[in-house]
């Protein structure tokens, strides 16, 4: 932001700073001919994924102003997956250090190109994970959804 610290405009995004507010509008929303373009409109939400879908679309009439329309996610719904997550708080760093440090890397990577090296490390590491690293229950997917109509601001 381009503004002096005593201004208002600087007072004011300090301040959705303070609130941890996410700023959602991206694009110019007042456009002019002959004129700079200026974001003018703003749509502040205290999550980051609440607005979805947002639309720039035409001006209504003769005003400058585009009009904006988004989606608002107002609930989620959970599926379960048997998406494998692993409870890394709860791992046993130690055994997984000590099962690295055994290997002569050196003879398991050898002459490999830096592609073969990466999936052969890749997968020794993925083992002692699977060893050391207990899973958690069962990954839930978030499916969002949106409220029954889209609201619309128009200058």
């Amino acid at each position: 932001m381009a503004a002096d610290e005593t201004s208002e405009a600087y007072k004011f995004f300090s301040k959705t700073l303070d609130l941890y507010l996410f700023q959602n509008v991206t694009q110019a929303t007042r456009i002019r001919s002959k004129t700079q373009e200026s974001l003018l409109d703003y749509i502040f939400t205290n999550e980051e994924m609440l607005v979805d879908d947002l639309q720039y679309q035409t001006p209504l009439g003769k005003s400058d102003h585009v009009c904006l329309v988004w989606n608002y996610i107002v609930s989620v719904e959970e599926h379960e997956t048997q998406q494998r997550k692993f409870n890394y708080w709860k791992g046993d760093y130690n055994k997984i250090n000590a099962d690295l440090e055994s290997h002569d890397w050196e003879k398991v990577i050898g002459n490999a190109t830096a592609n073969d090296a990466w999936n052969k490390f890749k997968g020794i590491l993925q083992e002692t994970v699977d060893r050391n690293i207990p899973l958690l229950g069962i990954r839930k997917e978030v499916q969002k959804s949106v409220a029954n109509k889209s609201y619309q601001e128009a200058h």
